[in-house]
């Protein structure tokens, strides 16, 4: 999966907000290296980081390659490009 995807993985996950994307990313460098954490290791994160359970469980569900891919796919097809924080602007490929 290329960086394009884990971002967008990552900024689509349900419940999970600009507040704790930023802090994750604080700790975890990447949308990639957040993705490839054990389950457990997750947990302890967001537990640590007092993210609620439910969006924890939301992170560790939604690490589904071909999902993510799909929604790539959608959003290329229809033309739409995605921006993150001002930081990366790209088109899916």
């Amino acid at each position: 999966m290329n960086n394009e995807l884990y971002w967008l993985w990552l900024c689509n996950i349900e419940g999970l907000r600009n507040g704790n994307i930023r802090k994750l990313l604080n700790i975890i460098d990447t949308p990639k290296r957040l993705y490839e954490l054990s389950s457990n290791e997750l947990k302890d994160l967001c537990e640590e980081l007092h993210i609620d359970k439910k969006v924890c469980n939301n992170i560790i569900y939604s690490r589904d390659f071909e999902k993510i891919s799909n929604l790539a796919k959608k959003l290329d097809k229809k033309g739409i490009l995605f921006l993150v924080e001002n930081i990366y602007i790209f088109q899916i490929k």
